[in-house]
């Protein structure tokens, strides 16, 4: 199987100097696409179960809540979804 991730550098600079770890998140959600297909929330479970509770997970999850009941994209759900949900796949 061959693949691609493409990440936008400065966007992932950015956060990751406020939330330490994003992109290890972010890396690994990425990653789990090669298992879950096109499925985004579940990627993100992947991605946090790999990761367990550390600070990766964590710092994604208080990134995204920032975002608050805000919808960026549907496929994810709201920040604090997303929040919610990484959370508890890493079984924080």
């Amino acid at each position: 199987m061959r693949g691609a991730i493409f990440t936008c550098s400065p966007k992932l600079a950015m956060v990751e100097a406020s939330f330490p770890g994003f992109t290890t998140f972010t890396l690994m959600h990425e990653r789990a696409h090669f298992i879950v297909g096109g499925n985004e929330r579940a990627a993100d479970c992947l991605a946090a179960q790999w990761l367990g509770p550390s600070a990766p997970p964590a710092n994604a999850a208080a990134y995204f809540a920032t975002q608050g009941p805000l919808v960026i994209n549907p496929l994810y759900g709201s920040g604090l979804e997303r929040a919610a949900r990484i959370r508890a796949c890493a079984g924080m």
